[in-house]
């Protein structure tokens, strides 16, 4: 009787092993992110933060800032998010920032 019990154990501990190492846990695509992925998601905050800015300073002052720089000299923003290795780029034309 304890050799049938352990071999019952056996079965459900590969069932259980082969439910959880099959392709249901490891093909997770949405779920999976690369180095590059991850590092724009602050990147992508910090934009937001910068167009924000550059609304405000477009309602309070009536005109878009020249430069972004304007928005840390007027004192809209202490300083400019990090880019990631990425400058930012401005178009002071429609306040655009990418």
């Amino acid at each position: 009787m304890r050799k049938k019990g352990f071999i019952v154990l056996l079965l459900i501990a590969l069932v259980y092993w082969g439910y959880f190492f099959s392709g249901k846990i490891r093909n997770l695509p949405e779920q999976e992110k690369t180095g590059s992925d991850v590092m724009e998601i602050p990147r992508e905050a910090g934009l937001k933060i910068i167009e924000g800015q550059v609304k405000i300073f477009e309602v309070i002052e009536g005109r878009y800032p020249d430069t972004l720089e304007e928005l840390i000299e007027k004192e809209y923003m202490g300083v400019l998010p990090d880019a990631y290795g990425r400058p930012w780029e401005y178009d002071s034309s429609d306040g655009r920032v990418n």
